[in-house]
């Protein structure tokens, strides 16, 4: 890719039964500043029998967006799923409990087209200011920890490492291309360290991985199958 010229992104959602989440979260994608992009949302299936309003938020959307569906709670299959229906140079992901701020987009892209990297993750908030995530690692024991930066980090990125950036699924940039390489996201990984999993196998293959202080983006941790209302699972 060029210095200087606009890539293409895919924005990849997966989403089920969290309507209120999810029209804030697209409503955040919308107004980017960034404008060479798409959309692409996969559709896990409802938890109960009645009406689905989350067909309603997707059909406000429909002229606008790429739409698939995957018939099981499963992070990482709803993830694969989207990478087939992706089609820019590079994918984003966001979770549908996220709001990502204007620039969201626009500093990805200026800080991954100035380094030799084909992933970078962004920072977390939650929605009452507390900072959730900086520069995330994480061994093969799936030990996890938080640092201010990749200075203090101090990863070796080499194959065979034994620990890794984790790149958190919620705000994180990968070239489509080296995703596809390493086959894409494992489906045992049906909920947590699908991503994780995924930067190991990067930098295995000699891909690198980094972090970008300025992207921040805003999660709400919403109730799902695996965690109630409370938060508890």
């Amino acid at each position: 890719m060029t210095l200087g010229t606009a890539p293409k992104v895919s924005v990849l959602v997966c989403t089920y039964d969290r309507p209120e989440y999810l029209q804030r979260c697209l409503k955040s994608i919308r107004h980017q500043t960034f404008k060479n992009f798409e959309v692409v949302i996969i559709q896990g299936p409802p938890l109960g029998d009645g009406p689905n309003q989350t067909d309603v938020v997707i059909a406000e959307y429909k002229t606008r967006i790429k739409l698939g569906h995957v018939d099981t709670h499963n992070v990482a299959a709803a993830r694969n799923a989207s990478l087939r229906l992706a089609a820019g140079d590079l994918i984003a992901l966001i979770d549908d409990d996220a709001v990502a701020p204007g620039n969201w987009l626009q500093t990805f892209v200026e800080e991954y087209q100035q380094r030799d990297v084909s992933g970078l993750g962004g920072f977390g908030k939650s929605f009452d200011g507390k900072i959730v995530s900086r520069v995330v690692t994480c061994d093969r024991f799936t030990q996890a920890l938080s640092h201010s930066s990749e200075e203090i980090a101090n990863i070796d990125q080499r194959p065979g490492g034994a620990e890794c950036y984790s790149l958190t699924g919620y705000n994180a940039f990968f070239d489509r291309r080296a995703v596809l390489d390493v086959g894409g996201f494992d489906e045992v990984f049906a909920y947590m360290f699908e991503e994780t999993d995924l930067c190991f196998r990067l930098m295995e293959r000699g891909y690198r991985l980094g972090f970008s202080p300025k992207t921040w983006i805003m999660h709400g941790l919403a109730p799902g199958v695996d965690r109630d209302a409370n938060l508890l699972p």
